[in-house]
């Protein structure tokens, strides 16, 4: 029979101290383990929203500015997740006002909007088509739900006919006439800025070019081909002094088509009246596309002085007067 010493039972108690100690520690790691997977696991979920929230991402602001602001606003629930998944995969911000509808939206697809400008649907969209002019611009903001104040927008763009760039644009609801116009300006600016720089030349303006290609715009069709055949052909008659001879201009100052034009139409003298008058028209007649500024700015040569339209809207060439004649006699008639 073993007799344990009172150093026996001392040493026992040291070794179930241990024991319990190291138990302790193994039960903290684990429960520490756990809860920094749930810690982690819940900065990366999504965060369901009741209701509809706009923040607007300042111009300028890096994904950790953006990714703290939509944690503010309850869109996300870390903002360092965001910062965390951004070193994995690096992606830039664009400025704006962002919606973010009622449900949820993982931290990825929020990303990706911040990258891709995914605004939301709290975005008006506008559509200007090529050769508007501003009263028919008026017309489709009158059309659209934007609450837009048309006769400043008028009074605004006096004189900036032909500089108005056709686009889609994403405009926000309640901006105002100034706003609008400012979307305008900066749209022309961006999509002409290669013309201005490279495609002016001493015989032909920006001015010039602008108007020409608002005449191509209601002349020709939206073939890249007939538009630039068409503006080598105008430009050719500007050249040697031959009248323009287009009927797009009664369009935009009588409201008349070429079928709706008499002869006394086109022997009434005025400033837009490319039959009584030689080169351009004083101002641009609509507000051109990019494809017709192309044009404008590198016209096709070719034999022809003289082209129509048939009632099919195909078009025909002619090099003689009489060429031009006979095909008004056989697609006209």
């Amino acid at each position: 029979m073993k007799l344990f010493t009172e150093t026996d039972l001392l040493n026992n108690t040291k070794l179930s101290y241990k024991k319990t100690i190291i138990n302790s520690v193994i039960v903290f790691l684990l429960l520490l383990a756990a809860f920094c997977v749930y810690r982690v696991g819940s900065m990366f979920s999504p965060l369901i929203i009741s209701e509809s929230v706009v923040v607007e991402i300042p111009e300028g602001y890096s994904i950790s500015q953006a990714a703290t602001l939509l944690e503010q606003n309850t869109i996300i629930r870390s903002a360092a997740a965001v910062k965390i998944m951004n070193r994995v995969q690096p992606l830039s911000v664009k400025s704006g006002l962002y919606e973010f509808t009622e449900g949820s939206h993982s931290l990825q697809e929020v990303r990706m909007r911040l990258h891709n400008a995914d605004y939301g649907d709290i975005y008006i969209s506008l559509t200007i088509p090529e050769g508007s002019s501003r009263n028919e611009i008026v017309q489709i903001i009158n059309r659209s739900e934007l609450d837009i104040d048309t006769d400043e927008f008028l009074s605004l763009t006096q004189g900036r006919e032909g500089y108005l760039f056709p686009d889609t644009y994403s405009v926000l609801p309640g901006t105002t006439a100034a706003e609008l116009v400012e979307q305008f300006d900066e749209t022309f600016a961006l999509r002409t800025k290669d013309i201005r720089q490279q495609g002016v030349t001493p015989q032909r303006s920006f001015e010039d070019i602008i108007i020409m290609a608002s005449l191509i715009e209601k002349e020709a069709g939206s073939d890249p081909v007939e538009m630039a055949t068409i503006a080598g052909i105008l430009w050719k008659r500007i050249d040697i002094g031959m009248p323009l001879q287009v009927d797009a201009p009664f369009l935009f100052t009588a409201g008349k088509t070429s079928a709706q034009l008499t002869t006394a139409d086109l022997r009434t003298d005025g400033p837009y009246n490319t039959y009584t008058n030689r080169g351009l028209t004083p101002t641009p007649i609509g507000n051109p596309g990019i494809q017709a500024i192309n044009a404008a700015t590198n016209p096709l040569d070719s034999v022809y002085f003289f082209y129509l339209h048939d009632t099919n809207g195909g078009i025909h060439y002619g090099v003689t007067h009489r060429d031009h004649v006979n095909n008004k006699n056989t697609y006209l008639r």
